[in-house]
């Protein structure tokens, strides 16, 4: 697929008074495409002040409104309820996932694979500046957790015949963020 002409580019050169040749030598655009921007341009009233302000592929569809139209083929998920599910305790985006996919696939709708899955989530939370509340921080809170007598005595004849230890109180500590476990 050819790639896009950078329109709004070729706007701003054109503003500080860059010829056509000099724009497509410097920047590697072809002649033509430069020129075909400049007449769209004149014939559309466009100028670089217009479309300061605006993205880039906005300025391209203002250009080429039917090249390159986007055609949505997988069934986008909504994210809202996704970002509102996990916060649920025990909710993941695996399982989101694969409740959207069978939705999908009840639908007659085409699913994402779980990478762009994830991935449309990132950008869903980036973009609308979306955190999960943490309440603890890692190393400050740390569960200690004491083990019965039943559970010494099992670990404890595991290991003893190697270390010919006595051992009488055995606690394990969790640090809650992490969940990493030491004995």
């Amino acid at each position: 697929m050819a790639r896009k002409i950078n329109v709004k580019l070729i706007l701003e050169l054109r503003e500080g008074n860059m010829s056509r040749n000099m724009i497509a030598e410097t920047r590697h655009i072809s002649r033509h495409s430069v020129s075909d921007v400049f007449a769209i341009a004149d014939e559309k009233g466009i100028k670089y002040a217009d479309v300061r302000n605006l993205d880039d592929n906005a300025v391209y569809q203002m250009f080429y409104p039917d090249k390159h139209v986007v055609e949505k083929m997988f069934k986008e998920p909504d994210y809202e309820y996704i970002h509102d599910e996990l916060k649920k305790v025990g909710v993941t985006l695996k399982l989101l996932w694969e409740e959207y996919k069978e939705k999908c696939l009840e639908n007659g709708d085409i699913p994402m694979g779980y990478t762009r899955f994830c991935g449309g989530y990132g950008n869903f939370t980036t973009v609308n500046k979306l955190t999960n509340h943490l309440e603890n921080k890692p190393g400050v809170k740390v569960e200690v957790t004491p083990w019965n007598d039943e559970r010494i005595k099992n670990w404890a004849n595991a290991i003893g015949p190697y270390t010919a230890q006595v051992i009488n109180r055995i606690f394990t500590a969790v640090d809650i963020k992490e969940q990493y476990s030491s004995l």
